[in-house]
């Protein structure tokens, strides 16, 4: 390959211009083809597919992914085939990413399996199943190539936890602590250890976790950790007995056998990570290659024209009747549109790749997407529940899965003027919440 039209290509996308790149990658074969050694057009689709991913072009991405996989002198497969699982992924096609990561465990050349290990958890546990997922997160934990093997661990306890196993989540998230990690992965373990203590009846353990967490003052408590935090800060004596969520060791246990709800949070996930382009081997994307839509809502006004005096006197009264049912309506927590249309249709858009951002607090589409990449594609969705007052409200929302799983999240909303919007969307799993 021609090393100045390399260089082009490689400081292009290290530079954030990956059009540039991908226009150079292609120049090269179509004119420079004769420089071309074996492999090298492996690497020029493999990194042509890094370009896409980037540009959010998931459906040419695959395609460039698969002649790279058609070059037998390309020596990088196993972190190929990965890729490839990853993109689609990235997609919403999770049981089409499974035989792309066997593949990748099944080549002997694989010198970093973790990497198939870790994204093979992700793909289950978006599926719901969360005992195959943790045996992955089990083998990248255990893989001495991974160089964090605490976000593996961390993982695994996310699974355990869904698994009704909370002893050995404990385990887990105490192991990952052993580890160096990031300051944002390390909090995330603690806070799921507090939870985990939380469960089982540990509750002097569980606040001091959680105060661990809450060490790095960039952190903030999900709201189920937070609950729980307060729960057992009730618990010890560390706050009033009457402070909200505060339950006795007993009626917690009880509540754990009866298996009601909490949520845990997986640590970083790979998604949020893409090398520089001199690195051919792990990434993944976020699901945000929505392609927007948009929706536009149509409001008409109206004039009155040529009304008489008792008209006028009537339609006063009539308004004043109806701003007191109103203001007693928003009080309660109703809006237009409702918190139910908002939540459905929001899962609905995200099922059909439409746009989010309308139904979101937060017009960021990228925090959105990072939000929701552990909810799978579906558009059967219900709401078991919700949970409204004059400033936030609450519903428990479950999602069937393409596959027929089910898999539970809490959605948070904030007030918008009359109506609602989305702040967070937690998935939840069976645990001792009251």
């Amino acid at each position: 390959m021609n090393p100045q039209s390399s260089t082009i290509a490689k400081e292009a996308y290290e530079a954030g211009n990956y059009a540039l790149a991908l226009e150079t990658y292609l120049r090269i074969l179509r004119e420079e083809s004769a420089s071309i050694e074996p492999g090298e057009t492996g690497f020029i689709y493999h990194q042509m597919g890094n370009c896409l991913v980037k540009m959010k072009r998931l459906d040419k991405a695959i395609p460039a992914y698969g002649k790279a996989l058609d070059d037998p002198d390309y020596d990088r497969r196993s972190a190929l085939l990965v890729n490839m699982g990853l993109a689609y992924a990235a997609s919403g096609d999770y049981e089409g990413a499974l035989p792309f990561y066997e593949e990748a465990l099944a080549d002997e050349a694989n010198d970093a399996p973790y990497k198939a290990y870790n994204a093979q958890g992700q793909a289950l546990l978006k599926l719901g199943k969360a005992a195959e997922a943790g045996t992955a997160f089990r083998a990248a934990a255990l893989d001495e190539a991974n160089p964090d093997p605490a976000r593996s661990l961390v993982n695994l306890g996310v699974c355990f936890m869904a698994l009704n196993r909370p002893h050995d989540a404990v385990e887990a998230y105490r192991a990952s602590l052993e580890f160096d990690t990031s300051d944002s992965n390390r909090s995330k373990a603690f806070a799921n250890l507090g939870q985990a203590y939380y469960v089982t009846g540990r509750m002097r353990e569980a606040v001091s976790s959680f105060e661990s967490a809450l060490e790095n003052g960039d952190y903030q408590l999900s709201k189920a950790a937070q609950a729980d935090y307060v729960a057992a800060k009730a618990a010890v004596g560390d706050v009033p007995a009457e402070a909200p969520g505060a339950v006795d060791q007993e009626a917690l246990m009880a509540a754990y056998k009866a298996g009601s709800t909490g949520s845990w949070e997986a640590a970083t996930d790979d998604s949020a990570y893409i090398p520089p382009v001199d690195d051919t081997g792990f990434f993944s994307v976020t699901e945000d290659q929505i392609n927007q839509m948009g929706r536009e809502y149509v409001r008409q006004e109206r004039k009155l024209k040529n009304i008489g005096l008792k008209i006028l006197l009537a339609l006063a009264i009539l308004i004043l009747l109806a701003l007191g049912a109103v203001g007693f309506a928003y009080y309660k927590g109703y809006g237009y549109p409702m918190q139910e249309t908002v939540v459905t249709d929001m899962f609905h858009a995200y099922a059909s790749g439409g746009d989010l951002t309308q139904y979101w607090a937060q017009a960021d589409e990228d925090d959105i997407m990072q939000v929701m990449s552990m909810v799978p594609k579906s558009d059967k969705v219900k709401i078991t529940s919700m949970q409204r007052s004059m400033t936030d409200s609450t519903a428990s929302v479950v999602v069937t899965t393409p596959q027929g799983g089910d898999l539970k999240y809490v959605v948070t909303l904030g007030r918008d003027m009359l109506g609602w919007k989305i702040t967070n969307v937690e998935l939840v799993f069976a645990s001792t919440q009251p």
